[in-house]
């Protein structure tokens, strides 16, 4: 009877860390595949919803492809806000393969926008590279994450320009880029 409970005392540890220990595993090898197109379009995909899901919080994506509208559930990047719009690659021919390009939010050429100066608070390169960036509109506090692309390395402290939405000034993008001169598509 010893001998059973002893087991039982050391199963259990070595149950919750290999069960701890895949689940890590799954997280990184499911964020870190890239998809394949072998015929990608871009197009705009907004999100349109925003819940606690299975994995934290996720969002539904509205995008359209072929002429016609899809919906599809996306893993949500923290911080993002209803009303957002990045960059989406799909296949041509099989819209059900796409990608939200997280790095590439955008405004729509009808939109009407603001500028500030923003500066970054955060920058994050463990699990996916963002940046947290605070900003003062109409003399309100926000502060926002933002995804960028590897090939730039912002500095904690560093101010650059914020292009935010006027009717929702929490929705805004951080210009990381040096002579970027078009934010909007």
């Amino acid at each position: 009877m010893k001998i059973i409970e002893s087991i039982k005392v050391l199963l259990l540890p070595i149950f919750l860390l290999a069960s701890i220990f895949s689940c890590l595993i799954w997280l990184f090898l499911d964020q870190s595949t890239p998809r394949e197109f072998k015929n990608p379009r871009k197009t705009v995909g907004t999100v349109i919803k925003i819940f606690d899901g299975t994995r934290g919080v996720d969002a539904y994506v509205r995008f359209y492809a072929n002429g016609k509208k899809h919906v599809v559930l996306s893993s949500q990047f923290e911080g993002m806000v209803i009303g957002d719009k990045y960059e989406l690659k799909y296949e041509n021919g099989n819209p059900e393969n796409w990608d939200i390009i997280h790095e590439r939010p955008v405004f729509l050429k009808g939109e009407k926008t603001g500028e500030t100066v923003g500066t970054i608070t955060k920058v994050s390169t463990i699990s996916q590279d963002f940046v947290r960036f605070e900003y003062t509109v109409f003399g309100k506090k926000y502060s926002r994450a933002q995804d960028f692309d590897k090939e730039f390395h912002p500095l904690e402290g560093k101010k650059h320009k914020v292009i935010y939405w006027l009717k929702n000034p929490q929705r805004a993008i951080i210009d990381l880029k040096k002579n970027r001169n078009k934010l909007c598509r």
